[in-house]
């Protein structure tokens, strides 16, 4: 057996954000994802770096 507990009124009000707010939270997660991806960045760019460094030079030696 179904038991409806609270009914929606309809229409159902519409939330949205303000210009200012909207802004302001999309420039702090703007900055996040930045700041996240140079983090990552830093601490992947010099893997990679080391792993191409010993390709180069595996394959000048065996010239």
């Amino acid at each position: 057996m179904i038991q409806v507990v609270d009914k929606p009124v309809l229409p159902l009000d519409i939330t949205k954000f303000g210009k200012i707010k909207g802004m302001l939270i999309g420039g702090f997660l703007g900055c996040f994802l930045v700041i996240g991806i140079l983090i990552i960045w830093k601490i992947l760019r010099p893997l990679f770096l080391k792993e191409k460094t010993y390709k180069t030079l595996k394959a000048a030696h065996h010239q």
